[in-house]
């Protein structure tokens, strides 16, 4: 079962309460984009609902769980994937192991993707909601659900003590920082702009968080023009295009790039989509 592209998404609202009575007592939290657009009144300005386990154990237990419950693997390369977990057990090397999977708790409830996460942030597994919420990127994602005990929690008046308001927010901490200094890894920078692009499209005040994208891009793009490796030459190509057309607000020159991140390696065909 899959949910087709460009499908209207159901008021958020709906799977985030069956899913907080459907995994309570789990190890793992719910947060991101599905969490934020509930808590900014965006309702239908996700994609999915990120569940994020605090182990490998419990990412199998929860996506137990949710097959029991009707739940079905998204589709064949995640059943696939899960089979070999199953049959092998999971790459626990890898920074980020996940599973997709689609359906309804009840019903009454249009179907709806799952995306259920164990990750590491810094090199270290993320066992706590607090870790997860430092590990995004956007300070409008600092909110999420602790499934132990059905808690929602807020990290906002934590990260941005001298906000007056949380409509408008920077980049969390540690991603201002990076990007500040134009630290950026070529997995990140590649999409960034892209994810900033689609927030703002989503309804959210993103005036603080462009302009250092703008910025990061541009030291970025300034350290990799004169590298030895021809390919790290076009990725800085790459992020001064990404940091023109951002500060233009030429926003479909990026989505149209954005649409090659599946061979992002590809950096001769996404600068071509940036001219």
């Amino acid at each position: 079962m899959t949910i087709a592209p460009g499908t209207v998404r159901q008021d958020v609202n709906l799977p985030i309460r069956e899913l907080l009575i459907a995994l309570g007592g789990s190890h793992a939290c719910i947060a991101g984009s599905a969490v934020a657009a509930q808590q900014y009144n965006l309702v239908y300005s996700y994609d999915d609902i990120d569940v994020f386990a605090y182990g490998n154990s419990s990412l199998i237990s929860i996506a137990n769980t949710l097959i029991e419950r009707g739940f079905s693997l998204a589709s064949d390369n995640e059943a696939m994937k899960w089979d070999r977990w199953l049959a092998w057990d999971m790459n626990v090397g890898w920074k980020t192991n996940s599973i997709k999977l689609v359906g309804s708790v009840h019903h009454a409830t249009e179907p709806y993707e799952v995306n259920v996460v164990y990750k590491t942030f810094e090199k270290q597994p993320v066992k706590r909601l607090s870790l997860v919420l430092e590990s995004f990127d956007f300070g409008h994602l600092a909110t999420g659900y602790e499934l132990r005990t059905g808690e929602w929690r807020d990290m906002r008046p934590y990260f941005f003590p001298g906000a007056s308001n949380f409509l408008s927010l920077p980049l969390l901490p540690d991603r201002q920082d990076r990007w500040a200094n134009g630290l950026i890894t070529q997995y990140t920078g590649i999409r960034q702009a892209g994810r900033a692009v689609k927030y703002f499209g989503y309804g959210y005040d993103m005036s603080q968080i462009f302009p250092v994208l703008v910025n990061g891009y541009r030291i970025a793009a300034a350290h990799h023009a004169d590298h030895f490796d021809p390919a790290k030459v076009t990725l800085g190509e790459i992020y001064s295009r990404l940091a023109d057309h951002l500060e233009d607000g030429e926003f479909d020159k990026i989505k149209e790039a954005d649409a090659l991140l599946p061979q992002w390696r590809d950096v001769d065909a996404i600068l071509e989509r940036l001219d």
